[in-house]
Order: C-alpha cells, then structure tokens, then sequence
C-alpha cells in the first residue's frame, strides 16, 4: 500500500470524515463563508436567547426524548 492511502485508511479508521473533508472542498470559498457565517448567526442568537430568557443550563436531547425535538 503506497503512503498516501496508508494515511487515509488511517485517518479513516480514526474516524476522520473524508467525504466531508472532500464535499467541503469542492464548495467555493464564498460558499464556504456563508455556511460560516450562518452558522455563526445560529450561534449568536442562541447565546442572546438564552440571555434574554434567562436560560442557565442548556442541554442537548435526542430527538424523541421528553422535551427533545420531538418530545
């Protein structure tokens, strides 16, 4: 096996996505800084909501679970 796909069978094994690493790569540079910058957006509005809300602990659900997406 040459270096190079030794070291993906690697990356592979250690979990690493390379599908998305290659999906990601063939977006444009803009597209890539608009999913950025949406991203950042969802962020932030989740930081002032829970600000305005006075949410003090957020935690994360499966959907289906009581109170999940579902629940």
């Amino acid at each position: 096996m040459e270096q190079g796909e030794q070291a993906l069978a690697e990356a592979r094994r250690a979990g690493i996505d390379l599908d998305l690493i290659d999906t990601t790569l063939r977006q444009s540079v803009a597209e890539r800084w608009r999913q950025h910058d949406a991203a950042a957006n969802l962020a932030e509005n989740l930081r002032q909501a829970k600000a305005t809300h006075g949410i003090s602990n957020l935690r994360s659900r499966g959907a289906g679970e009581a109170g999940g997406v579902n629940g």
